[in-house]
């Protein structure tokens, strides 16, 4: 959950780096093209989210289970947290499998679309992680502020109610007429 959430703060934190970069009259960072090498970040952390999740697969398979597969589909049908995790795991596989520049170019439109569908895996995580919790037991409280907030940043932007920033795409953002360069 911890990687998957950096992995989905990337986008909101080079905004707000801008702006406070553009707030303090910083000489770096004005731009949001300044905060691009954080993109280059998300796909290393992405995939070591889907590395980690397989991991997690594979110690469920080893020592709960016994590679029994039998057992393993029973469980999946009786408890709803292991249900959660394979439907997180399963949209996880497209999305780690199409993370490369030639499928972003073969993809399109589309590979936004299906990318997107790490809010759902994300949401799929959460649910998988309280499920799995004793009652009483709040450890996955804080993963789920982060989240909520971040879903929460999305539908802003996504209904209007939060404008887009100039630069958003990464080009360049031309300087407001009262700023100069330092």
């Amino acid at each position: 959950m911890v990687l998957l959430a950096v992995t989905l703060t990337v986008t909101p934190l080079r905004r707000l780096l801008s702006v406070l970069s553009r707030r303090t009259a910083r000489r770096y960072g004005k731009r949001i093209s300044d905060w691009n090498w954080l993109v280059r970040l998300r796909r290393p952390l992405g995939l070591w989210c889907f590395a980690y999740t397989l991991a997690h697969l594979w110690l469920f398979l080893e020592f709960d289970i016994a590679w029994d597969w039998s057992s393993a589909w029973i469980e999946i049908g009786e408890k709803p947290y292991l249900t959660a995790g394979s439907l997180a795991l399963l949209l996880l596989i497209p999305i780690a499998a199409t993370s490369t520049q030639a499928m972003m170019r073969r993809l399109g439109k589309n590979w936004v679309r299906l990318h997107r569908l790490s809010y759902l895996v994300a949401i799929l995580g959460l649910l998988h992680f309280w499920w799995l919790v004793k009652p009483g037991l709040w450890r996955p409280l804080p993963d789920s502020l982060v989240l909520g907030g971040l879903l929460a940043y999305r539908v802003l932007l996504h209904t209007g109610w939060m404008e887009q920033w100039k630069g958003w795409d990464g080009s360049e953002v031309p300087e407001a007429p009262g700023e100069r360069r330092r």
